[in-house]
């Protein structure tokens, strides 16, 4: 059993790196339906539950690391954020995000008010982390996490359904893809500005293809 914070934070990079390396460099077919980051979480969670650590002599250690990563890769995140071309997209495009997003949040309130008896009445936690993820990212998914201190179990159930959700949803909007050029034009929509935009971002990230190093984050 794992009693002291080093071996403990050491066990956890080791983990998540050499699942990250696997899944870039390997191309199995597991990694489409269970992403590295849910094999993190599944993986912890067994560990955890067969007693690999101690809890209580490791809880320092896991506090301290969650905090600082968490405030480190949502501000490493927003480095890549281009408040100008966000704005380029015009207002009736940032309508449709935020009708979006208020969409999904009621549809994970809904899903909680009508299954809380089969999943937990605390369950909504797990689904908030979950709706965070829907509409920022793993990025904004882990702070939320953070912020409403959603168990590593908990999570790891979630990410799992989230995985097949996402799997589901992928393929249905990759199949839509082939209808997009009809649907323009009979909902008459102009994409003249989201072309744009588009083409601006495909070349500033052929442009910016240099890792954000520790140098120029404090630059």
């Amino acid at each position: 059993m794992i009693t002291d914070g080093f071996t403990y934070v050491a066990v956890l990079i080791l983990l998540a790196g050499g699942l990250v390396t696997l899944e870039k460099g390997t191309g199995w077919a597991l990694f489409r339906y269970l992403p590295a980051v849910v094999l993190v979480y599944l993986i912890s969670m067994l560990l955890c539950t067969f007693g690999t650590w101690d809890m209580a002599a490791t809880k320092p250690a896991y506090g301290t690391l969650k905090n600082s990563l968490t405030y480190a890769m949502v501000f490493t995140m927003l480095l890549r954020c281009d408040i100008r071309k966000v704005l380029k997209l015009g207002p009736r495009m940032l309508l449709g995000f935020f009708s979006a997003s208020l969409t999904i949040m009621i549809g994970f309130v809904v899903a909680y008010l009508v299954m809380k008896g089969l999943i937990g009445v605390d369950s909504w936690m797990a689904l908030g982390a979950l709706c965070g993820s829907w509409l920022g990212g793993s990025g904004n998914m882990v702070a939320v996490q953070a912020a409403l201190g959603v168990s590593e179990a908990d999570m790891g159930y979630a990410l799992v359904v989230d995985s097949i959700d996402y799997s589901i949803w992928v393929m249905f909007l990759l199949w839509l893809i082939t209808l997009a050029a009809r649907f323009n034009v009979w909902n008459k929509a102009d994409t003249t500005q989201l072309d744009a935009v588009s083409r601006s971002l495909e070349e500033d990230a052929k442009l910016n293809t240099g890792k954000i190093t520790f140098q120029s984050i404090i630059l």
